[in-house]
């Protein structure tokens, strides 16, 4: 009878093998999926004598295992057999109970861990971690319009700084799109540039169908000119073209000494670059003028 048992054990044994890896993850013991698993897979009652004799689990042991089983309602119990007799409960239902069980002892666990991961952070002083500073090099002018601006927009969360008379190129399809995206997002957007820069990009309705939209741009400008669009004036004598994005990167462009020609677009997150750059916006925007009425649009609707 003891070799008949073992031979049917040893036929279920790739059965075995993945319904151990799922008790396992529900929180039993070796033994304990050794003894539920052999009363599973025989079915009827069962000793504990029986029990221990087919699986790995100890004499010694498996009274303590088979209660421990009881316990989490995975079988039950004949006392009035002689001796006593184990039979699984209805899989179905035990696991699924048995998998409700961990799931709250795991938030449990996870709970009590956030607490201690709150106080250490509370009592600990944590030293300030050097940062190393990167810088990126990007040539020709339809890299800088067509993906990086817009890259570094779509990144943004609170504010985009752009400076220089480059507005009408900045204006691409990319741009506009992360544009739109970005004011719907509550980043705003503050534009400084020369009296006597072309805002008009050099085919606007071309760019507006293709990318946008004047419906899309006309809701913008209606919507939160004034309220985080920005647009002022001033001279920008001897300032190169540059764009500032949440305070933690910028990015400017190099240019030719000879004909003013965009030779490389530098970006960095170097805090003190950004700081510098920075300031000399903020002195350059508290001397500017405002413009009264949205410029771009203005003009768009009027060539129209």
């Amino acid at each position: 009878m003891e070799e008949t048992e073992r031979e049917l054990m040893n036929q279920d044994e790739a059965l075995k093998i993945k319904l151990s890896y799922t008790l396992k993850n529900l929180g039993l013991s070796a033994f304990e999926q050794s003894a539920y698993l052999y009363l599973l897979l025989r079915g009827g009652w069962k000793s504990a004598q029986e029990i221990s004799t087919n699986t790995n689990v100890p004499l010694t042991r498996v009274y303590s295992v088979l209660k421990q089983l009881a316990k989490k309602k995975l079988i039950n119990i004949n006392k009035l057999s002689n001796p006593i007799k184990y039979c699984i409960n209805d899989p179905a239902s035990s696991l699924r109970f048995l998998l409700r069980e961990h799931v709250r002892n795991l938030n449990d666990e996870a709970e009590k861990l956030d607490r201690m991961l709150e106080e250490f952070i509370k009592d600990i002083k944590f030293p300030e971690r050097p940062h190393i500073s990167n810088w990126e090099v990007y040539h020709g002018e339809g890299i800088v319009y067509k993906s990086l601006i817009p890259s570094l927009i779509k990144a943004s969360r609170r504010e985009v700084i752009i400076v220089g008379e480059n507005v009408s190129q900045t204006m691409s399809k990319e741009f506009l799109d992360e544009f739109y995206k970005a004011t719907n997002r509550g980043v705003t957007f503050k534009c400084l540039v020369p009296p006597d820069t072309k805002l008009i990009p050099p085919d606007p309705f071309k760019i507006l169908k293709r990318g946008l939209g004047l419906v899309k741009l006309t809701e913008i400008t209606r919507r939160y000119w004034a309220k985080n669009l920005f647009m002022r004036q001033n001279e920008l004598n001897n300032i190169t073209p540059f764009g500032i994005f949440d305070i933690s990167r910028v990015g400017f462009s190099i240019t030719s000494p000879v004909d003013g020609r965009y030779l490389v677009t530098l970006v960095t997150d170097a805090k003190d670059v950004v700081e510098d750059f920075y300031k000399i916006f903020q002195t350059l925007w508290e001397s500017s003028t405002e413009l009264e009425v949205p410029n771009i649009l203005a003009k768009i609707l009027k060539i129209k």
